[in-house]
């Protein structure tokens, strides 16, 4: 940014700045107002730190602000002293300025690029057994009621009689054993369909001919079960473990299916071979994943094996993402929450050339399509595995991804402001009369407050006006010290009382509190104490000095090489020696010890800063 935009950028406008010797128990408040000259809304940052001063801020400062177009914002500041001697602070503003770019980002695609679904879901094929004997169990229960059951009972034990007789004698029977095989099958039916399961397999297990023995053995089990599954469950149980008993649980489970899906799966648990368990398991979601989605999938979570139960659960998605995408996609969440949750599978084992990781791609090019492109982005940021979700997301980069011109802006910050400023601050022993020195606006050099009185000149002034002589004092006591290495003291006091006793009694305090005083008394080279004055300006700098000849010889002397003809120079002890704050300060300096001079300047030298630090360097 130019100079030129810098200067116009904000103004800073102090309404309120402390003149005085900052203590902590009183308010030090730095009033001000910001003003933006920009034409357009701007950010600006402002950045205000101390040392040795806390400084107390709105919450607002802290933050990056915003003007509006010609804005002006009022704030305070409240310093507080943490050391003696001095403190400062720095006060910067930043002007964010707004720089626009043009970056390429990844933007998520409203639709995938290509649809993928049908090649996807090609790949991925389990064979069902869909086979339907002619098996109906309506065949194995007849509605026979107790009495007539016992009555074929009865015509039964005649007929077996009549046949062992005939046997005995060896006579050709008249009552053929395929009609007592026949009553036996009906008599077990009658049982069966009063629920006597028991009764009706001990009267199965009766019949002559050991095939339909067999078979009609476990046709009454099976037929049984559309009448009481939980109790057919129960009695396969306690049956011998053979290949006809695996068949029966096959069956039994496939006849459920049609009853009440969710509860076929029971009886595939009786099967102890788990290949063959999942196989009919995966047989029973082929016959219902048409007709009950929902129950197919949740039958299909019964899988133990994490990726042959994903491979099922895409072969439901293939028969009903036209019908319902909003089921297809609570699948797909099923099955990408599974596999990343898996503890049993490296997605990327055999650097990503795996089954586990081909589902789990696969899976979300379909959630991108069937959901939203969204739901699959959400999906590869949420995933923990970064190698994994790096590997996909470049795999799948062109289907849910796209590269486009994003302009964006950057904030530089640019200073537009800058102040140093430094405080005499005080924070041991404050008493009453500290804390009315502070109020009434008096000030004294940093040296005297860190106990540090290698200085021959002094400022004192007891005058009130209705300006503070602080800033002019203090700057160039600091520009003597840090520049030209030449130490001076002050000490301000601006009286509104014409020194009263009250206010003397605050001037002798604390001058004794800061050991000027005892300081001043004691030391071996005389201190020079200008008793400082102001007048107003009389067309050129000029000095007036009242004091004792010799004092005054040598006053003029210094000042007159450094300033010649620049200034006007005046001795008037007439009008301006003596006085009540001379004889204050005779009285409690040691005339042996100090000279003490009325200086009185004309306000020329308040307004040439250059020539009032010439006239003070000239003394030291």
């Amino acid at each position: 940014m130019s100079v030129p935009e810098q200067s116009k950028a904000i103004s800073v406008v102090f309404t309120r700045f402390p003149q005085n010797l900052l203590i902590p128990s009183i308010e030090n408040l730095i009033s001000f107002q910001a003003i933006n000259y920009f034409n357009n809304q701007e950010k600006f940052k402002f950045d205000i730190v101390g040392e040795n001063i806390t400084i107390n801020i709105p919450s607002e400062l802290e933050e990056e602000i915003q003007f509006g177009p010609g804005e002006t914002k009022n704030y305070d500041i409240n310093l507080i002293p943490q050391v003696d001697g001095y403190g400062t602070l720095t006060f910067n503003i930043n002007w964010l300025k707004g720089v626009e770019y043009t970056v390429k980002v990844k933007k998520v695609r409203a639709q995938v690029s290509t649809s993928k679904i049908k090649e996807i879901l090609s790949r991925y094929s389990i064979t069902l057994s869909m086979d339907s004997d002619d098996f109906d169990p309506n065949n194995y229960i007849l509605e026979y009621t107790s009495k007539k059951i016992k009555q074929t009972e009865k015509q039964l034990n005649s007929n077996i009689e009549k046949y062992n007789e005939f046997i005995k004698q060896k006579l050709i029977p008249e009552v053929k054993l395929e009609d007592i095989d026949n009553d036996i099958m009906t008599i077990a039916k009658g049982y069966l369909s009063n629920k006597d399961p028991m009764k009706a397999l001990e009267f199965a297990s009766k019949i002559s001919d050991e095939g339909k023995k067999t078979n009609f053995y476990y046709d009454l089990i099976r037929a049984y079960g559309s009448l009481d599954f939980d109790e057919t469950i129960e009695i396969i149980k306690n049956l011998s473990k053979n290949d006809k008993r695996t068949e029966l649980i096959k069956n039994l489970a496939l006849d459920q299916s049609k009853i009440d899906p969710e509860q076929a799966p029971r009886i595939a648990f009786l099967i102890e071979d788990i290949s063959q368990r999942e196989q009919l398991i995966i047989n029973i979601v082929g016959r219902i994943m048409n007709i009950n989605p929902d129950t197919a999938v949740k039958i299909s979570q019964i899988i133990s094996n994490e990726l042959l139960r994903a491979k099922l659960l895409l072969n439901i998605i293939k028969t009903l993402y036209e019908k319902n995408k909003s089921k297809a996609g609570e699948i797909l969440t099923y099955i990408i929450n599974t596999i990343e949750k898996s503890t049993e599978l490296n997605l990327s084992e055999k650097k990503f050339k795996n089954p586990a990781y081909q589902i789990y791609k696969d899976s979300i090019i379909l959630l991108a399509e069937l959901d939203s492109t969204q739901k699959a982005d959400q999906v590869l940021i949420s995933f923990e595995l970064r190698d994994v979700k790096d590997k996909v997301t470049d795999d799948i980069f062109d289907l849910i991804y796209e590269m486009v011109d994003e302009t964006r802006i950057k904030y530089d910050s640019v200073t537009v402001f800058s102040q140093y400023y430094i405080f005499n601050i005080y924070l041991s022993s404050i008493n009453e009369d500290i804390n009315n020195f502070s109020i009434i606006g008096g000030n004294i050099s940093n040296n005297v407050l860190l106990k540090d009185f290698n200085f021959d000149v002094v400022y004192l002034s007891l005058f009130s006006y209705n300006f503070s002589i602080f800033p002019l004092i203090d700057r160039v006591y600091t520009d003597l010290k840090f520049n030209n290495n030449k130490t001076i003291a002050y000490y301000l006091y601006p009286s509104k009382n014409n020194l009263n006793a009250s206010e003397l009694k605050v001037i002798n305090n604390t001058l004794n509190q800061f050991g000027l005083i005892s300081n001043f008394n004691s030391r071996v080279n005389k201190i020079l104490i200008l008793n400082l004055d102001f007048i107003p300006y009389l067309g050129k700098p000029t000095i007036i000095l009242a004091s004792n000849q010799e004092t005054t010889e040598k006053f003029i002397s210094k000042i007159s090489k450094t300033l010649g003809n620049n200034v006007n120079i005046k001795r008037d002890n007439a009008l301006f020696k003596g006085g009540k704050t001379e004889e204050y300060l005779k009285q409690i300096f040691s005339s042996n010890k100090c000279d003490i001079v009325n200086l009185i300047l004309s306000y020329e030298f308040i307004n040439n800063y250059e020539i009032f630090k010439a006239f003070t360097s000239s003394l030291i």
